[in-house]
């Protein structure tokens, strides 16, 4: 394992931020950063720069979190392995899979309708949410819920095809079946 210093610290850290910006919402990074991920290398020559930037807009001073650092660092070399393009394609994919499967079954979608505009999540307002999302959960299918938003479905770059028509089928059966009634609160 690397030796990290505060240096290589604000490095990992920006560079995570950045990658997961990335990913989740590209139309809102900057093209600049955009140019650093591009290289697939995090030791690309605009990465001093992006630090450099970013640290006169971000407070990157006091005491790193040390253990986090350690953490996140199997994850960073998963998604150096997998590659940020690769990973937002198949999200771009799934996510455009949730938005038809959920207008086809006649649920509003609460997230952009282009792909390009859209992150890695997409919120169905079908009928019920806050009680689809508990019968979800109790199905170990994870989502959350927003009000007003609905039922929030994140795929990430593990999850396959499948589990997605699974999890729409999960709640178009949790609404036939009225199950979403046994998570209603007393008024």
């Amino acid at each position: 394992m690397a030796k990290f210093t505060r240096r290589n610290f604000i490095k990992a850290s920006v560079a995570t931020g950045i990658v997961a910006g990335a990913v989740a919402a590209p139309a809102l990074v900057s093209p600049f950063r955009r140019s650093v991920l591009a290289t697939g290398s995090s030791s690309a020559a605009p990465l001093p720069q992006a630090i450099t930037a970013m640290s006169s807009t971000f407070n990157l001073n006091g005491t790193p979190h040390i253990p986090a650092l350690y953490a996140c660092q199997p994850g960073l070399e998963i998604i150096g392995k997998v590659g940020v393009k690769k990973i937002r394609e198949k999200s771009m994919r799934q996510t455009e899979r949730l938005v038809a499967g959920a207008l086809k079954r006649g649920w509003r979608v609460n997230s952009p309708r282009e792909a390009a505009e859209r992150g890695g999540t997409v919120s169905v307002e079908c009928p019920h949410a806050k009680e689809v999302k508990s019968e979800l959960i109790e199905r170990n299918v994870m989502v959350d819920y927003r009000p007003g938003a609905g039922v929030r479905l994140s795929p990430h770059f593990y999850n396959r095809d499948e589990e997605i028509d699974f999890a729409l089928a999960q709640i178009e059966e949790i609404l036939a079946t009225r199950s979403w009634e046994r998570h209603l609160q007393p008024a």
